[in-house]
C-alpha cells in the first residue's frame, strides 16, 4: 500500500523532502537518475489502468521523489507532446489511486489541493465545489460545464466527475511549477533536448523511449548526435537496419522537417505562454487556431516584422506562405491585442510564473521582463564599473 507522499506527490510529496535541499551539488548528481525516471514514466503512459497498474514509483524510495521533482527542471527544456506523454503516465497514476479512495479521503485531497469542495446531497450528485475553483482548473477530462448542475455559485458534481477535476487540477498545478529556463543550470538543457529527440523517434518507429535510448547509448555521444545533423545522419542510417526501410526514411524525412534545436525563446525572454508555443513552433507542431492568432497579435503588438512573424511557422506540418502572410497582414493591419490572462488560461495554455502575478494581460508581463532585464544590465554594469575602480585602488 503506498504512502499519500507517493501517491500524490505533488500534494503531500514535499513534507517527507522537507529537509531536502534540491540544488547545487545534490541537483546535479541526481538529474541522470531523475532523466531515466522520465523514460520509465514516458513509457508508462502507453499502458492500460489494470488492478496490476504499475505506479510512477516501483517503490517507496526517497530518491525516487526527489527524481519525480527535478523532472520538472527538464521539462523547461521539453516540447508539447514530451509534456503531454509524461501527463498522459501521470494522470492514469492519479486517477488509479484517486478511484480508491474513500469519499472522506478525498474530500482532504480537495482541501489539501486548496479547493472549496463540500458534502452535499443534490439530485444524484454527491459533492459540490464553487464554481471559481471549477473554472480556473483546466479540465481536459472534465466535461463542459454546460451540463453541470449550478446553484448558488456552486458546481455539484458527482463522484466520478470530482474525480476527473482532481485529476486535472493535479496535473495543471504541476504543469505551473515548471520553472523558467533564465533560473536553471545549463545542463537541463541537454536532458530537455534528449528528450524531444526520443519523442519523434519513439512516436515514428514505435519504439519505447527506454528503447530508443538504448539504441542512441550505442551509437556514442548523446550530446553530440543530438545536437549535430551529420550525426543524426549516420544515427538514422543505422536506425534503418533495425527497422523497414520506408519507416525508417520516413521517420528521417519527419524529423529533418521538425526538429530544430535553436529556440527562438532561448534567445528572448517571453512570458511562460509565449514560450511554450514558440518552442512548439519550432519542433514544428501542428498547433489549434487560437494559439496561431495569440503568437501573431503579441509578436506584431512588440513590433516584430511581418515576415519574422511568418517565418516561425514554416516548419508547421500545413504550412502556406500565402495563407499565413494575408492572415499576419490582417492581423497587424487591425492592430489586434493579444488575448488577455483570463482567456489564455480559458484556452488551456497558460503556465503562470511568479513573474505573471496579477498581470491582466501578456504584455504586462513583457513589460515585467524587460524591466527586469534592463534594472539587471544597469546593475551589472554599476558593479562592473566599482570593481574596476577597487582595481585601480589595488594597483596603487
Amino acid at each position: 500500500m503506498y504512502s499519500p507522499a507517493f501517491k500524490y506527490p505533488t500534494i503531500y510529496g514535499k513534507t517527507l523532502l522537507r529537509e531536502t535541499k534540491l540544488e547545487g551539488d545534490l541537483l546535479k548528481k541526481r538529474s541522470p537518475n531523475s532523466f531515466i525516471f522520465l523514460l520509465r514514466a514516458l513509457d508508462m503512459g502507453k499502458k492500460e489502468i489494470t488492478n496490476e497498474f504499475e505506479s510512477l514509483f516501483p517503490e517507496e524510495k526517497k530518491e525516487l521523489l526527489e527524481d519525480f521533482f527535478i523532472s520538472k527542471f527538464i521539462f523547461a527544456y521539453s516540447t508539447t507532446p514530451v509534456l503531454n506523454d509524461f501527463l498522459d503516465s501521470f494522470e492514469k497514476h492519479t486517477l488509479f489511486f484517486l478511484e480508491r479512495e474513500k469519499d472522506s479521503d478525498i474530500l482532504k485531497i480537495a482541501v489539501a489541493l486548496g479547493s472549496d469542495l463540500r458534502l452535499g446531497d443534490y439530485k444524484d450528485k454527491t459533492f459540490s465545489l464553487s464554481l471559481f475553483d471549477y473554472i480556473s482548473a483546466s479540465h481536459k477530462r472534465t466535461d463542459s460545464l454546460v451540463y453541470k448542475d449550478l446553484e448558488l455559485g456552486r458546481v455539484f458534481l458527482s463522484r466520478e466527475e470530482l474525480i476527473s477535476y482532481l485529476v486535472s487540477k493535479i496535473s495543471s498545478d504541476f504543469l505551473k511549477k515548471i520553472p523558467q529556463r533564465a533560473k536553471l543550470p545549463k545542463y537541463f538543457e541537454a536532458y530537455g533536448k534528449t528528450l524531444n529527440f526520443l519523442s519523434l523517434v519513439s512516436k515514428n518507429t514505435g519504439l519505447s523511449y527506454q528503447e530508443a535510448f538504448s539504441f542512441l547509448k550505442e551509437e556514442g555521444s548523446i550530446r553530440k548526435i543530438v545536437d549535430d545533423r551529420k550525426l543524426q545522419d549516420r544515427f538514422f542510417e543505422n536506425l534503418r537496419k533495425k527497422l523497414p526501410r520506408e519507416k525508417a526514411e520516413r521517420l528521417r524525412e519527419t524529423i529533418s522537417r521538425k526538429i530544430s534545436f535553436v529556440n527562438l525563446s532561448l534567445k528572448s525572454r517571453f512570458p511562460p505562454c509565449v514560450e511554450i508555443i514558440l518552442r512548439n513552433l519550432e519542433a514544428g507542431e501542428n498547433l489549434p487556431h487560437n494559439q496561431r492568432f495569440f503568437i501573431a497579435c503579441f509578436l506584431s503588438s512588440l513590433g516584430f516584422s511581418k515576415q519574422d512573424i511568418v517565418s516561425l511557422f514554416e516548419k508547421t506540418p500545413n504550412f502556406d506562405k500565402h495563407i499565413t502572410e494575408y492572415q499576419v497582414e490582417y492581423v497587424m493591419k487591425n492592430k489586434y491585442k493579444p488575448f488577455d490572462c483570463s482567456k489564455v488560461r480559458q484556452e488551456g495554455f497558460c503556465f503562470e510564473q511568479p513573474i505573471c502575478k496579477n498581470a491582466k494581460n501578456p504584455l504586462t508581463v513583457q513589460t515585467r521582463i524587460q524591466r527586469e532585464k534592463t534594472t539587471g544590465f544597469a546593475r551589472r554594469k554599476k558593479q562592473k564599473s566599482r570593481q574596476k575602480r577597487e582595481d585601480k585602488i589595488w594597483k596603487k
